[in-house]
């Protein structure tokens, strides 16, 4: 856990210098794939040494630092884009459904949880191997399939640096009562 966590601190001004550099979205397409990608591949290959999960967990912690730091990041972009439609600031409704939608997810995900080492035969006698595998693939290939189908789906999400940019300025003259385009964010309107 030690490890994990200094790999995640280690990663984050990586993170933050490809996002400067890059748009947020694909930061975060790319490091979803490449997390999902690692934990499904060490779920195939396992663990004979345990310099090999050092190595997993190493990996795994880019794409685990992008959804921690660059999600959020895309949460308030989405509430300049409210602002701008609705007039109000609601960045704290916004958190709070994401939040819900995270809190929801992990409740699912517990009773996945039970139900997987259920099927495994966890706790059950003659069946080791088979809820040790289980839990394997609970820890390596369910998640990075998972991973990778988050990046799939954040692909279609319509809210580049560009498009920002164009909502803020739109913003500014819209409270200053000057003329603004919405031209360039039309699709998101």
């Amino acid at each position: 856990m030690v490890f994990l966590s200094v790999m995640a601190m280690v990663w984050l001004p990586v993170i933050r210098k490809l996002s400067e550099k890059y748009d947020k979205k694909r930061v975060y397409v790319y490091g979803m794939a490449f997390s999902g990608i690692v934990l499904a591949a060490f779920g195939f290959i396992g663990f004979p040494v345990f310099a090999l999960l050092l190595v997993e967990i190493a990996l795994y912690c880019f794409g685990n630092s992008t959804y921690w730091t660059v999600y959020y990041s895309m949460m308030y972009d989405i509430s300049e884009l409210d602002e701008f439609i609705n007039g109000e600031r609601r960045e704290g409704a916004i958190s709070a459904l994401m939040s819900f939608g995270q809190k929801l997810g992990a409740a699912i995900a517990m009773w996945l949880t039970g139900q997987l080492l259920a099927i495994g035969g966890h706790g059950v006698a003659g069946m080791e191997e088979s809820a040790s595998a289980m839990i394997l693939n609970m820890n390596t290939v369910i998640p990075g399939i998972v991973g990778v189908l988050a990046a799939v789906v954040a692909i279609a999400y319509p809210l580049t640096r560009e498009k920002f940019l164009a909502i803020s300025e739109a913003l500014q003259k819209k409270k200053a009562g000057r003329e603004y385009s919405t031209e360039e964010f039309a699709n998101l309107l």
